[in-house]
């Protein structure tokens, strides 16, 4: 079966690429939308005159339900004014508030949950942002050295004190505090990430380059490690190795625009500002690598509400926001991520992906013209780049306005320099438009061209080979690749459903039967799959079989001009095979 409706984020920002660790904690449970700073209100300023706290809190669940966060946190504290010491309430209260960035309100409710659950393990992260707010870094490190190594507290905690540790003067306590980390299984290249920049903002030069040096090693195609030890290079006067550094990374990503100011500063000998330049930037670095981390295992609601932490202390945190946006949309509140992608000025070098998501947003909001307009911008605006024209056209794709999609498409293909093996799925999503604009020729073409950039792919075997036992050609190239396409990869039931075709047309129906209940288990509600396996059912005479699959098909949206065929199989059955 052709998979023509797959929907890609090639190309999406490289918002995970710090390090890839592995991590388990807390439950995801809640999740929340931005809320301006600076309006801070107390439990009884949020709680209006009413009798109904009951009712109150089902309206807070509901809202929560709704991803109306910040209207849940608001309803809920009617409740909680009514019951004040009841600690779930104010657990639920204090994560709301924190992950919707409403930190001064979730601080006033860690205080009262400390003093009913003294030995919270949360309460003492957002009372010590606080007190960093303050500027008061030793009041900071008194809250978190009460609290417990309890789940995400055995990271995050050692490394904000170590910073602390940097910020009041004392290198050799924070260095202290970061070597508590090494008995954390596959911690190594974080802490080395943090103990070299403690090192470099301390001006230990020397260890602080030899621990860069192992994140070169180790991690050199990450984002963020390239961004922070390229800025040590150039500062130190290394441009040479700093631009080694970057044109190792654009050789393998070179669609991204991020490192463009960093390339720029390369040629022209200009040292750059630390990047991360004060120990509150060390601490939002904290925040952001373990939200990251978190939101790969899904731990979404502490992953959230570090990102607020991290972008709070440092607001001009682009790598930050895109973290946020994803993490947003993983929670269904894709206008929420929108507002982030807008609010990344234009002039940072993460504005080009953030706006090529922004589209996507977008069009899973139905707002497909606006998403399609932005787009058409950004193709006129930098006519060498072709990512803005892949999106473009994986849009139209989607909506099955092939044509256009096929014209996108080849914009994007003309603005390639040279097709190199990563650009298969240019020509792969181009060739579904021309097959399915019934312009098969060029189909044919592309899907070969593919290939021969990346020979094994087995979506592209599957889409070729299919539509050649479709028109009957090639028929013995088709077997061969379906097969390696089944072998590649055995659990995608419209490749499987592909090869059971395949023995159908063949007469092979025993055979074809085999494949293609495989593909129902794999695939069960596709409605082309299931109308395959009635044909194979038919023919091995399994004719009641055969229109219960029929009538399945029915209910799954097969599409239009197979209608009329499936009812007609459904009174009459199948004639004698073609051939016969």
């Amino acid at each position: 079966m052709k998979a023509y409706k797959i929907r890609t984020r090639l190309g999406a920002p490289l918002i995970m690429a710090m390090i890839g660790l592995s991590f388990a904690g807390c439950t995801p449970t809640l999740q929340a939308q931005e809320q301006p700073q600076g309006q801070t209100k107390s439990l009884a300023d949020l709680t209006p005159m009413t009798s109904s706290p009951m009712g109150h809190y089902l309206a807070a669940r509901q809202a929560q339900a709704d991803r109306r966060n910040s209207e849940a946190a608001d309803l809920l504290a009617v409740t909680l004014a009514k019951d004040p010491d009841n600690p779930e309430l104010l657990n639920v209260s204090y994560l709301l508030l924190a992950s919707e960035g409403r930190l001064s309100e979730a601080a006033q409710v860690a205080e009262h949950i400390q003093k009913v659950q003294p030995d919270s393990p949360t309460a003492g992260v957002i009372l010590a942002w606080r007190d960093i707010k303050k500027n008061d870094l030793k009041a900071a490190d008194a809250e978190l050295a009460k609290l417990s190594d309890d789940g995400v507290n055995k990271i995050i905690v050692p490394m904000v004190r170590a910073w602390l540790a940097q910020g009041m003067g004392q290198t050799d306590a924070g260095l202290t505090q970061l070597a508590r980390l090494n008995s954390i299984n596959g911690l190594q290249p974080i802490i080395n990430l943090h103990r070299a920049l403690i090192e470099d903002q301390a001006g230990r030069i020397k260890p602080a380059d030899e621990d860069y040096g192992k994140l070169v090693t180790a991690e050199a195609g990450t984002l963020r490690v390239v961004q922070l030890v390229g800025n040590f290079y150039q500062r130190q006067g290394r441009d040479q190795d700093a631009k080694k550094l970057y044109d190792a990374f654009v050789e393998e990503n070179s669609e991204s625009l991020v490192l463009e100011p960093e390339m720029k500063g390369v040629s022209t000998g200009t040292k750059p500002a630390p990047i991360v330049a004060t120990p509150v930037d060390g601490i939002a670095e904290s925040f952001f690598n373990i939200a990251s981390l978190l939101a790969r295992e899904q731990i979404l609601d502490t992953a959230m509400v570090f990102e607020r932490i991290a972008l709070d202390l440092k607001p001009d945190y682009p790598i930050a926001q895109t973290l946020l946006a994803e993490l947003l949309i993983n929670d269904g509140r894709t206008q929420d991520a929108i507002e982030v992608y807008e609010a990344i000025p234009k002039s940072s070098p993460f504005s080009w992906q953030a706006r090529i998501d922004e589209a996507r947003a977008l069009d899973d909001l139905g707002k497909t013209d606006d998403a399609l307009k932005l787009l058409d911008g950004m193709i006129a605006e930098r006519p060498e780049r072709y990512d803005a024209a892949l999106a473009k056209g994986n849009i139209l794709r989607s909506h099955e306005q092939f044509a256009d999609a096929a014209k996108a498409y080849e914009v994007a293909v003309a603005r390639v320099p040279e097709l190199k093996r990563r650009h298969w799925s240019l020509l792969y999503f181009r060739g579904i438009t021309y097959e399915r604009s019934k312009q098969w020729p060029l189909a044919e073409a592309d899907f070969q061209k593919a290939l021969a950039l990346e020979p094994e792919q087995p979506y592209v075997m599957n889409y070729l080979a299919y539509s050649w036992v479709e028109r009957r050609e090639h028929l013995p190239e088709a077997f061969t690749m379906l097969k390696r396409a089944v072998e590649l990869k055995p659990d995608d039931g419209f490749i499987v459903d592909s090869l059971g075709w395949a023995y159908y047309q063949q007469g092979q129906y025993d055979k074809a039967v085999e494949y293609l209940e495989r593909a129902v288990e794999l695939e069960p509600v596709d409605a082309t799959i299931n109308d395959h396996l009635g044909d194979a059912y038919w023919r091995v005479g399994r004719k009641t079989e055969a229109r219960y699959q029929w009538q399945r098909s029915l209910q799954f949206g097969p599409e239009p001009d197979h209608l009329q065929p499936l009812q007609a199989k459904i009174k009459d059955g199948l004639g004698a095979p073609s051939g016969s």
